[in-house]
């Protein structure tokens, strides 16, 4: 009787580890705290002890165990297990190309009869502001968005990078690094979906005011070789690419979306700082935009249609 009692034992506590894992699974990631007391060290892949630095567990396939991950090493595509969701993928373009070359000083406009943009989403193009080869400020076309990492065995989950959050990672800072990769891309409105209203999210857009002045998002570019069209549609080539940072919620955007907000710069000081100082003076930048930066000018659509002057 002892026996049978000890075998159904063993099996409610196989259930029960089976339930947690389950669990697990269905998070796709946490944010481990370190055991206490010390009982065991943990290690990233690169060496570094858990302990050293900030670890992230992820578990990438069910049947494998998790992988540990410091900050400097965590794969960009998977920050969104670490930080939460990012950045809503929708920003708007409504003034002219003559108006984005007189705000940053761009002697060169490679963009042709730029049409205004409502709607960006990723992999699209939109203007972007960098310094050329030659030394030259100049307004250009890009696709948005960075491709993820090539990590052998396993496939990302999303094939557009078009946020920057973990700048300690060391797929990020190659770029950050260097000024000829940093870019200002001008924005005019940006969107985030608000799911407090129900069911159904309702596109909530933000801008300096009704008038949606430029602004602009702290940038890096790269030029990347493949393939950046459809299935039916392929765009194999040479493509320059672009991402952005983001940082915590603004207290504007908070109530909306709670996760993130883009680093927007909103003066000249802020601009020249990002493409110009070392990247730890830069990187101060990385900072919600103060109270009453923000303000919602627009809800219900995918776009920002504005009429008026450009």
């Amino acid at each position: 009787m002892g026996d049978l009692r000890n075998k159904f034992a063993k099996i409610e506590r196989a259930e029960a580890d089976r339930a947690a894992m389950d669990s697990f699974l269905r998070c796709g990631g946490w944010k481990p705290k370190p055991p206490e007391p010390r009982q065991e060290a943990l290690f990233c892949e690169c060496g570094r002890d858990y302990y050293e630095t900030t670890i992230v567990v992820h578990q990438e396939d069910r049947w494998r165990r998790p992988r540990y991950f410091c900050a400097r090493c965590f794969p960009p595509h998977l920050e969104e297990s670490w930080y939460g969701s990012p950045m809503c993928n929708l920003y708007s373009v409504t003034k002219s190309q003559q108006a984005i070359r007189d705000l940053v000083k761009a002697m060169r406009d490679l963009t042709g009869n730029m049409p205004s943009l409502p709607a960006i989403f990723p992999n699209g193009r939109a203007p972007v502001v960098r310094v050329a080869p030659d030394g030259v400020r100049e307004l250009t076309m890009m696709r948005w968005g960075f491709p993820p990492p090539s990590i052998p065995g396993n496939k990302p989950r999303n094939p557009y990078l078009t946020n920057v959050r973990n700048t300690d990672s060391r797929y990020w800072r190659t770029y950050l690094k260097n000024t000829a990769n940093r870019c200002l891309v001008p924005v005019t409105s940006f969107a985030e979906p608000d799911n407090n209203q129900g069911p159904r999210s309702i596109w909530t857009w933000f801008a300096q005011d009704e008038s949606r002045p430029l602004m602009f998002f702290a940038g890096i570019w790269r030029e990347w070789e493949g393939d950046r069209g459809t299935k039916t549609v392929p765009d194999v080539g040479t493509h320059t690419v672009f991402s952005f940072l983001t940082t915590d919620a603004s207290p504007d955007v908070a109530p909306i979306h709670p996760d993130a907000t883009p680093v927007l710069l909103l003066d000249e000081a802020a601009r020249e700082q990002w493409m110009n100082a070392p990247m730890e003076e830069a990187l101060l930048l990385q900072k919600p935009p103060p109270a009453g930066a923000l303000r919602i000018v627009a809800a219900g659509e995918k776009q920002d249609a504005v009429t008026g002057s450009r």
